[in-house]
């Protein structure tokens, strides 16, 4: 069951990519396009689509283990966060790619694969656990991944990198903002609000993964297929910390619906945003569009490798 559910989320993602090639080859968008189209993803659809993600949710009556989750939630991004120095390490990256290097750690497709997955392995009611994965997620991307990429124009030669605060208060984390205030506060939103959120961001996903294409119509196709550090990185991100993990969690004394999902979103490649993300603010952006497009289709196999330790 897991091998097909992914296979049809890797054809789904993979169909949006090969529209973004068609476009940039047919010269049906240039450069001025693709960057206002990811301009808009990044501002608009994305913090748009954060805010109905945590939305329709009564954490109140549920009797699901949150506690457990968030703790999980916490230990995810802090092993993700120390991983990601430490291949940077051991693949002796340069400066330039070692941050971005850091982002594919960090930022991966925790929703539009994660939740399929979770759904068809776990049952609808375990996609609870991922809205708290998505909220911790956006306001470290609309922080720390904006710090990574801005840092990353940066030269090798050590220069200190300036981050005015007006760059936190973007609507990424306007977004994060606004998500944390309806789920402390309980707020329920009105059906008209959330069906333009559910609308508009929806909307981000086709968009971010026709961007990747047009990205990749944009690339040499040796690029994409000969970088040996890449797949050692994805071997180690998508293969041996998610497998690691679950031989690690069936030994706690923990609900294992908690270290399951924990464990698949470990395991989820890489997500597209940080692609937009490097664009938006003028980072060289191939490293992540390779790991990108390489990690989405490796999942294919991976993830169903996975799924045979829970």
């Amino acid at each position: 069951m897991s091998a097909v559910i992914v296979l049809q989320q890797m054809l789904v993602l993979f169909s949006m990519i090969a529209i973004g090639v068609f476009l940039w080859k047919k010269n049906w968008i240039d450069v001025k396009g693709q960057k206002a189209l990811s301009k808009m993803v990044v501002n608009i659809f994305n913090p748009l689509l954060l805010i109905y993600s945590i939305s329709g949710y009564d954490f109140e009556k549920s009797t699901m283990n949150i506690g457990q989750n968030m703790v999980f939630v916490i230990v995810y991004f802090v092993l993700l966060f120390l991983m990601g120095f430490v291949v940077a390490f051991l693949l002796r990256l340069k400066k330039p790619q070692k941050n971005f290097y850091q982002m594919m750690m960090l930022f991966s497709n925790i929703g539009f694969v994660g939740i399929p997955i979770v759904t068809a392995l776990l049952g609808r009611e375990y996609v609870l656990y991922i809205a708290f994965y998505t909220l911790v997620y956006n306001v470290l991307l609309y922080t720390y991944g904006i710090y990574l990429a801005i840092k990353s124009n940066v030269d090798e030669g050590g220069t200190s990198v300036f981050f005015p605060i007006k760059r936190i208060l973007n609507p990424g984390v306007v977004g994060c903002v606004i998500a944390i205030l309806i789920f402390l506060c309980g707020l329920d939103i009105p059906a008209p609000v959330e069906t333009f959120l559910d609308y508009m961001g929806n909307t981000c996903i086709p968009l971010s993964m026709i961007l990747i294409g047009i990205s990749v119509g944009q690339m040499e196709l040796s690029k994409l297929f000969s970088n040996l550090k890449m797949y050692v990185f994805l071997a180690i991100k998508m293969l041996l910390i998610p497998i690691g993990a679950a031989l690690i969690c069936k030994q706690l004394p923990v609900d294992a619906g908690v270290y399951k999902v924990f464990v698949i979103e470990c395991a989820v490649p890489i997500g597209s945003i940080i692609t937009l993300i490097a664009q938006e603010y003028g980072a060289e952006d191939d490293s992540a569009t390779i790991g990108t497009v390489l990690s989405t289709l490796l999942s294919v196999v991976t993830i169903p490798i996975v799924a045979i330790f829970l």
